[in-house]
């Protein structure tokens, strides 16, 4: 409780299955044209990338297998600041932001 009587919460959340993951997990970044996915990284047979604009707002999601690397496509994006949020086996493992030039 603070002292105007309002009490403040502090919420943290984990699933329990981050996984130690590389920077080069999603690279270029920036990215021109293309980026690229190393699913190998992560311990899992399906793997899920939404991909959200900066108002929150899902523009795309792709689905594919651990042992990938996926190639996605961002050159009919505008420019700007997008939030990729990566899944492992339905498990949120990493949130990044990818810069489209």
């Amino acid at each position: 409780v603070d002292g105007l009587g309002n009490t403040r919460f502090m919420l943290s959340c984990s699933s329990g299955t981050e996984e130690q993951l590389s920077n080069n997990l999603v690279y270029p970044n920036p990215a021109t044209d293309l980026f690229y996915v190393d699913g190998s990284q992560l311990k899992s047979a399906k793997i899920r990338v939404e991909v959200y604009n900066m108002i929150g707002r899902k523009v795309n999601e792709f689905q594919f297998g651990q042992a990938e690397k996926q190639t996605i496509d961002c050159s009919a994006w505008d420019k700007g600041v997008y939030i990729l949020r990566i899944y492992s086996d339905g498990n949120l493992v990493k949130s990044t932001k990818i810069t489209k030039k």
